[in-house]
């Protein structure tokens, strides 16, 4: 669908369609990771004054990545959305993604001129966020995140995020959190696993 500001935007089914359609090599428990962050985004969106659809394409598509290969996945998700004509939530994924990470060496030199070209935006920003947040929560219920990967968190800063965040939509963010029903995608994939 296009968005005036935003331009071609994938819906629903299109993003259902990317995170379905994973390697067998890649798939794993990050896709609940990926929906559930771009329905929290959704959700959130609604009272921060944002555009809906848009938080919930850049959350649920930021480790679209992961569908083909497990190293570099942020810039392949880059690579893939703008094939597709997605560059907003293209260019959305790369700057939540490295949102207060420091810039791997290899690709420096892209993602500095990337950062020159293109600033944060309370898309990018509530995306980071709320990645955060669930593997936050992940890490606390099961021990570690369902994405295999080490949490890195200032925690001073996101905790004054956080209250930022609470204030502005005036109640517990855990609220924002929805329940997926087990016939529903994306826990319908898992199904035949013990």
């Amino acid at each position: 669908m296009y968005k005036k500001d935003f331009g071609n935007i994938p819906n629903k089914d299109k993003i259902i369609d990317y995170l379905s359609s994973v390697d067998e090599d890649f798939f794993g428990r990050w896709i609940i990771h990926a929906y559930l962050l771009g329905l929290i985004s959704k959700n959130m969106a609604k009272k921060l004054g944002l555009d809906e659809d848009v938080a919930f394409a850049a959350g649920a598509l930021v480790y679209l990545g992961k569908t083909q290969t497990s190293e570099d996945f942020i810039f392949r998700t880059y690579e893939l959305l703008r094939e597709d004509s997605y560059f907003y939530i293209g260019n959305t994924a790369l700057l939540a993604y490295f949102k207060d990470k420091d810039l791997p060496s290899p690709r420096r030199d892209f993602l500095e001129r990337f950062f020159l070209k293109y600033d944060q935006s309370p898309y990018s920003d509530l995306v980071a966020f709320v990645d955060k947040f669930l593997l936050v929560l992940e890490e606390r219920k099961y021990g570690k995140n369902f994405l295999d990967q080490r949490l890195d968190l200032d925690e001073d800063k996101f905790e004054r995020t956080y209250r930022a965040y609470q204030e502005a939509l005036g109640e517990d963010l855990t609220s924002y959190i929805p329940r997926l029903k087990k016939s529903k995608f994306p826990l319908k994939l898992f199904t035949q696993e013990s």
